[in-house]
């Protein structure tokens, strides 16, 4: 059980990048990507990092910064622009009431390119 003060966790619906998790190390997405990242030989990559910008020394005093990495995957090959993966973080238990992930979606051989504040409370 936590408490939420208004404004902490405004959670905006999420858009052509859909992400659930399980609040503890892995966060699953699900993208409905374009034409461009349909093409063979275009990987499209999420690279996600835990920002704590409401507690400032927790970086000071931890060492290690949490971020993950996954290359999207056609999972349904009657929906072949849909693609998924799961970024899996070190460690367990590091989603709080007020973190939040920084993502980016990027694509390498199109100019396809996202950018997203995730909160795992919200999903």
């Amino acid at each position: 059980f936590f408490a939420v003060r208004p404004g902490d966790s405004i959670c905006l619906p999420q858009k052509s990048l859909t992400c659930h998790n399980d609040f503890s190390h892995n966060i699953t997405c699900i993208w409905k990507g374009s034409f461009d990242s349909d093409q063979r030989n275009n990987a499209c990559l999420i690279y996600a990092e835990r920002v704590d910008r409401w507690q400032k020394s927790y970086k000071s005093t931890h060492k290690h910064s949490y971020n993950a990495s996954c290359e999207l995957q056609s999972f349904d090959s009657a929906r072949p622009a849909l693609k998924k993966c799961s970024l899996i973080f070190n460690g367990t238990f590091l989603f709080f009431a007020r973190s939040e992930v920084l993502m980016n979606l990027s694509c390498s051989s199109s100019k396809q390119n996202e950018t997203l504040f995730y909160k795992p409370v919200c999903h």
